[in-house]
């Protein structure tokens, strides 16, 4: 995760779990669910187990987190707890709206002329063919490289017959 400036993470059901800042995912699950990272334990290990139904019954046995059993009966209802508690924190956690704001691109399709489309295609075959060319111009020059060597390495004397 330290790979990362910003996390999403989505619990059961796709309900939205965590999204903010990497540095502060820990402390979020340590502060709301009370959860308990292992000493050598690997942190998105643990927050993974924490945002997945089966992981997390095991985690209640084992007194590593707390969740109330009744969120535990179903996929859909602890998908739900995790929400809702993601919505009471997300101001104390979450990203503010101006640092994850960017513009998105444009997703309409570009219109092209015929000469555009022409033009694209005729690039994309001189793009194949000059593939296709080197690629054999390495198998020549391998070819060459392997012939070679075995003629240099065959003995000339008594190996092959007198054709003269």
């Amino acid at each position: 995760l330290s790979l990362f400036d910003m996390v999403l993470f989505l619990g059961n059901g796709g309900y939205l779990a965590y999204a903010g800042r990497v540095q502060d995912t820990k402390q979020y699950f340590q502060d709301v669910f009370d959860l308990r990272f292992e000493l050598n334990s690997n942190p998105a290990d643990v927050v993974m187990d924490a945002m997945s139904l089966d992981s997390v019954q095991k985690l209640v046995e084992a007194g590593q987190i707390q969740v109330d059993r009744k969120h535990l009966e179903a996929t859909d209802a602890f998908g739900q707890h995790l929400a809702k508690a993601w919505t009471h924190k997300a101001a104390d956690y979450g990203a503010s709206e101006v640092s994850t704001h960017a513009p998105l691109p444009s997703l309409a399709p570009r219109g092209c002329s015929w000469g555009g489309a022409m033009q694209a295609q005729l690039r994309r075959v001189a793009l194949q063919m000059s593939r296709t060319l080197k690629h054999f111009a390495l198998l020549g020059c391998m070819m060459a490289g392997g012939v070679g060597g075995v003629v240099k390495a065959v003995p000339v004397d008594g190996f092959l017959p007198n054709v003269f």
